[in-house]
C-alpha cells in the first residue's frame, strides 16, 4: 500500500471513495475512506470532517445506522458548520425510531444551509409520521427543489398527497420516480402505496413483495 503523507494524497482518496459511491460500490467506498482515516493525524480538520461525512453516507447506505451516527458526530466535531453531518445524523436518528432527535439533526442541518435537500426530506418525513401532512409537503417541496431525482422525497411526497386525496398530485410523483429507478424498493413501496389506494390489492401485495425482496 502507498504510504499517506500529504493532504494531496489524501483528497484523492476521498475523490476515490465518492466515485464508488457514485457507483454503490459501498465496501470498496468505505475501504478507501478507512484506509486514509488511519492516516488521521497527519490530516487536516477539514479534510477529517469529509472523511467522517463519507463515512456516515456509506454506513447509512450499509443499513448500519447506529455505526453511522457516530460518523457523523465526529464530522461535526471536526467541522461543525457543515450541514451534512447534522443531515446524516438525523436520518440516521430517524432509521432508529427517535423522531425528537430526527427534528433536531435537520434543524440544524437547516439551520448552516437553509437548501440542504437531505434535512429538509428527514423533516418531511418526520411530519409524516406525526400527521401534519401539509407541514411535511411543504418540507418535501423544499427538498425537491433542490434535488428534484430524490426518490425517497418523491415517495413521501406521494403519500402524503394521497392522504390528501390528491390522486393526480401522487401519480406524477410515481411517474417521476419511475422514470429515475424504476426497480428501487422505495418506487415499489410508492407504487404499492397507489395501487392500494385505488382497491387493487392484489397487485400491490406483488409490489410489496418485490420490495421487501429487495430490501432483504
Amino acid at each position: 500500500d502507498t504510504v499517506l503523507s500529504t493532504e494531496e494524497e489524501a483528497a484523492l482518496r476521498v475523490r476515490v471513495a465518492h466515485s464508488l459511491y457514485r457507483q454503490e460500490m459501498w465496501l470498496d467506498a468505505l475501504a478507501a475512506v478507512e484506509s486514509t482515516l488511519a492516516f488521521s493525524e497527519a490530516l487536516s480538520d477539514e479534510t477529517l470532517a469529509e472523511l467522517y461525512t463519507m463515512q456516515a453516507k456509506l454506513l447509512l447506505a450499509q443499513g448500519e445506522v447506529e455505526t453511522a451516527v457516530a460518523a457523523a458526530e465526529q464530522a461535526a466535531t471536526y467541522d461543525d458548520t457543515l450541514a451534512l453531518p447534522h443531515a446524516l445524523n438525523a436520518l440516521a436518528k430517524y432509521q432508529l425510531f427517535d423522531y425528537d432527535a430526527a427534528l433536531t439533526g435537520a434543524n440544524e442541518a437547516i439551520d448552516l444551509d437553509a437548501d440542504n435537500s437531505l434535512a429538509h426530506r428527514v423533516r418531511g418525513a418526520v411530519y409524516t409520521w406525526q400527521g401534519k401532512i401539509h407541514d411535511a409537503i411543504a418540507e418535501l417541496d423544499q427538498a425537491l427543489a433542490t434535488d428534484p431525482d430524490d426518490i425517497e422525497a418523491l415517495a413521501l411526497r406521494a403519500y402524503n398527497y394521497l392522504a390528501l386525496d390528491k390522486d393526480e398530485e401522487a401519480a406524477s410523483d410515481i411517474e417521476a420516480m419511475l422514470s429515475f429507478n424504476p426497480d428501487a424498493p422505495a418506487v415499489l413501496w410508492a407504487q404499492a402505496r397507489y395501487e392500494s389506494y385505488h382497491f387493487n390489492d392484489p397487485l400491490a401485495r406483488v409490489l410489496i413483495d418485490q420490495a421487501i425482496a429487495l430490501d432483504s
